[in-house]
């Protein structure tokens, strides 16, 4: 597991990461370019193709304008086998709903409000 100061990330089993956003966190490049660079450490290589991720929004979040310029518009997401979002509030909602929007298509993405049923949904991928 590693304590970042706005994310909790562990390896849940082999090939399922979990990360758990703070109340409150502000999501920006520099935070997403650490994220990564977890990943890639927990999976043990920089391709992510047969990782599933469960990202999960404990609250509210805060995304910087750098991320959609970085991220959503430069096309610097990487493929994995499925991501699954599970988001507890309507202010993170229209965030994550924007941006797997932008993301879709790369591979399986889906929006959740609880845990269960987004987990079982990633194991079916």
């Amino acid at each position: 597991m590693k304590l970042l100061d706005y994310a909790k990330v562990e390896l849940i089993q082999k090939g399922l990461i979990k990360t758990t956003y703070k109340d409150g966190a502000l999501v920006n490049v520099n935070h997403l370019e650490e994220i990564r660079r977890v990943y890639s450490d927990i999976a043990g290589t920089d391709d992510l193709k047969d990782i599933r991720l469960l990202v999960v929004f404990d609250g509210d979040i805060e995304m910087s304008r750098d991320v959609a310029d970085r991220y959503l518009v430069a096309d610097r997401h990487r493929t994995k086998v499925a991501e699954a979002f599970v988001v507890k509030t309507e202010a993170a909602k229209e965030y994550v709903n924007a941006a797997t929007a932008i993301l879709s298509g790369k591979h399986p993405i889906k929006v959740f409000e609880n845990e269960e049923t987004a987990l079982n949904w990633l194991l079916s991928h």
